[in-house]
């Protein structure tokens, strides 16, 4: 948020920018010896452009910024990983796309976050959850597994039904017909779990392929 407010407030200066140089190049487009007064103008901009660099877009102070606040999440990612692994002790984990990249046409949990919310994961360095957990499992002896994440949150992982609304004040309550009310997203983890021994659905099924697949099971039901 901060990162993201910040880039917002130097949108103007990067605008006014664009608009110096464009007026600079009008200077200089005409191939003669600038008059006294187009000279004054041209120093003037000149003067405005570097105090615009140094002062409202200068990257120095704002890339070394940015760069502390990567490393603080790194740093998180890492804490968090390394705590769960002490805590569960899994042999085993399956996991979904954590890179937060939302394909055209791709129905996964990725669509149950709001907009505002993408648009924050999306800052994170592309991948680096996903190469956080297999590295630290790696070296703990863990077997990762990526899974087909359609529709994972949309279907009751204990007697297959589909779900209800979301709702809740974080949008993680959810309700099953049969079943009634129940977490989503811990249901969504049951259901990332199950698809390790799936042999319907693998991970390159399509996701129109794997929404057939769960209705017909339901019908079967």
């Amino acid at each position: 948020d901060k990162y993201g407010k910040r880039n917002a407030n130097r949108q103007p200066y990067m605008s006014l920018r664009w608009q110096l140089n464009q007026q600079l190049e009008q200077l200089e487009k005409a191939n003669q010896p600038l008059s006294k007064t187009a000279l004054r103008k041209k120093i003037k901009l000149l003067g405005k452009l570097k105090n615009l660099e140094q002062n409202n877009i200068g990257r120095k102070s704002y890339d070394k910024s940015y760069r502390s606040a990567q490393e603080t999440v790194r740093s998180f990612i890492n804490h968090a990983i390394n705590r769960m692994i002490e805590t569960e002790h899994p042999a085993v984990i399956a996991k979904e796309d954590l890179t937060f990249v939302k394909e055209k046409g791709v129905k996964s949990d990725n669509s149950r976050f709001a907009r505002k919310m993408r648009k924050r994961l999306n800052s994170w360095t592309k991948g680096q959850l996903d190469e956080r957990i297999e590295y630290l499992s790696s070296k703990n002896s863990i077997e990762t597994h990526d899974i087909n994440p359609a529709y994972t949150s949309q279907y009751c992982p204990i007697c297959g039904q589909h779900f209800e609304e979301r709702y809740g004040s974080h949008h993680e309550l959810t309700k099953c017909k049969k079943c009634g009310e129940m977490n989503a997203n811990i249901a969504a983890a049951k259901n990332i779990l199950s698809r390790l021994t799936d042999e319907e659905i693998t991970l390159y099924t399509p996701y129109k392929r794997v929404k057939e697949i769960l209705d017909s099971r339901i019908k079967e039901a």
